[in-house]
């Protein structure tokens, strides 16, 4: 079943322009996964995280490409730039209209 992930990520303020600056060449190669359908990377200014909005033919689809990232540290070196634990939510889509 067609999913659609929001990854929560909690970006220092100060850091925001070398996280969007080193992220692009991430979401670039994301967007190219043939399981994933679209990806929006987004500053929330209500919340103050930078949100990664995506759709992916299915949640397993996305997890193995999850599992791919972080098999060879891709995510390493943003560490220095948060401010707490990035947050995953799964949103299964039932009705899609066109």
């Amino acid at each position: 079943m067609t999913c659609i992930v929001n990854l929560q990520i909690p970006v220092k303020q100060e850091a925001k322009a070398k996280f969007f600056a080193d992220f692009a060449t991430l979401v670039v190669a994301t967007r190219s996964r043939p399981d994933c359908m679209w990806l929006y990377l987004t500053d929330n200014e209500e919340t103050g995280q930078v949100e990664a909005v995506s759709m992916w033919t299915s949640k397993a689809a996305y997890e193995e490409y999850l599992d791919w990232r972080m098999s060879y540290g891709a995510l390493d070196g943003l560490a220095d730039v948060l401010e707490g634990e990035p947050v995953w939510r799964y949103l299964e889509v039932r009705h899609a209209m066109p």
